[in-house]
């Protein structure tokens, strides 16, 4: 039996499971490609009672208990259900969702930033708001879960994060690299790095998001959150500054060394 079919009838508020489905359910239970907390909460929904399957395995009764528990764990909410609250302009339901997939969306941090530590936190913004439009881009008809249709996609917009951060390198290392130079060096490649700010013609917020990100012009490197909080913006808004500066400054970049 196609378990993506049993989903379909897991799903379906006015589909009946059978005897026999109960029964393979019951034994994908818990497996990587089978049934989980999603399942079992829309399960408990069709209000099914083990004392009514007095005839069948214990295995079976014993899954839908657990299908009772999961749904009075999560108060009845599926992440299907948070998800189309989260649609219609829910908030808190997006917080659910966060505090429910916390340890997915950093372990596919951890997983992307490999030895660099140092991105963790950035990067885990990145994933956040990764996860956050995937919620709203999330199509029911497709019968999977929010981790599996989510995934890819916060993979690629950390690996696209981290190869903005590589493509600026040239211009933060040499901010870096002034104290280990010589003096005429060091002014040298100040007077650089101030030509390429002053010709991509960056408005006074994107001067100032990319000297605290890279610790340009005496300021300190900060993280996404900690810029946001001080320009009293969200941290979304502050990535697409980012990626909108850094387009300036490597075109000029470019000009400038050709």
């Amino acid at each position: 039996m196609d378990i993506n079919e049993l989903r379909k009838k897991i799903y379906d508020p006015a589909a009946h499971l059978t005897i026999e489905e109960l029964k393979t359910l019951a034994k994908k239970d818990g497996l990587k490609e089978g049934v989980g907390i999603e399942e079992r909460i829309h399960i408990a929904k069709k209000k099914l009672s083990a004392t009514t399957y007095r005839t069948t395995p214990k295995y079976v009764r014993r899954f839908l208990n657990k299908c009772e528990r999961d749904y009075n764990l999560y108060e009845g909410y599926s992440d299907r259900d948070l998800i189309l609250r989260v649609q219609n302009g829910c908030e808190t339901a997006m917080n659910e969702l966060y505090i429910r997939h916390k340890l997915f969306i950093e372990s596919v941090v951890i997983e992307c930033i490999k030895n660099r530590r140092e991105e963790y936190e950035d990067c885990l913004q990145v994933a956040k708001v990764a996860f956050w439009h995937c919620v709203k881009r999330f199509r029911f008809e497709q019968y999977t879960k929010i981790e599996t249709f989510a995934r890819p996609y916060i993979i690629g917009r950390i690996y696209d994060y981290l190869r903005s951060i590589k493509q600026f390198e040239a211009l933060d290392e040499s901010v870096l690299d002034m104290k280990y130079c010589s003096e005429h060096e060091a002014i040298s490649r100040k007077i650089e790095i101030e030509l390429i700010l002053k010709k991509a013609n960056l408005t006074p917020l994107e001067k100032r998001v990319i000297s605290k990100r890279f610790g340009l012009e005496e300021e300190c490197e900060q993280t996404f959150s900690e810029i946001a909080k001080s320009e009293k913006l969200s941290i979304s808004y502050i990535h697409k500054v980012e990626k909108t500066a850094l387009e300036k400054l490597r075109s000029v970049s470019q000009m400038i060394r050709s």
